[in-house]
């Protein structure tokens, strides 16, 4: 009985270890297919509307991280490695070909707010 409850015991270890990588994986072929920003596109990882997050130039995507070399005055040019689950779970804020989004570049359509620089389109 001892060594069913340590097999069983190792198999959940082992599965919630694999659901990281497996999870990477899945959120890495929703990238390639969907293409919601692609190499060469500045983006911005947001954690909330008050804290801003990562923000750089998408220099490569893999199977387990989006590599952003950072854009901040503080690390400016040191690369970032940033698990594709989490690009799912926080909002991207994208930039086509290294554009600045300004206020002037803000249209507004009865329901939708579009953005110029190609960041995104969003019901209201």
């Amino acid at each position: 009985m001892d060594r069913i409850y340590r097999f069983r015991s190792g198999c959940r270890r082992g599965i919630f270890a694999a659901w990281s990588v497996l999870s990477n994986i899945f959120c890495a072929i929703l990238i390639f297919t969907a293409r919601p920003f692609r190499v060469g596109d500045h983006v911005e990882i947001l954690d909330t509307a008050e804290k801003p997050g990562a923000k750089g130039e998408v220099v490569d995507i893999g199977l387990l991280y989006v590599t952003l070399r950072d854009a901040t005055p503080e690390n400016h040019g040191a690369l970032l490695q940033i698990p594709n689950a989490l690009i799912f779970q926080r909002v991207v804020r994208r930039w086509k070909d290294g554009g600045v989004l300004f206020r002037s570049q803000v249209r507004h359509f009865p329901g939708m707010i579009i953005f110029e620089a190609g960041v995104c389109s969003k019901e209201v």
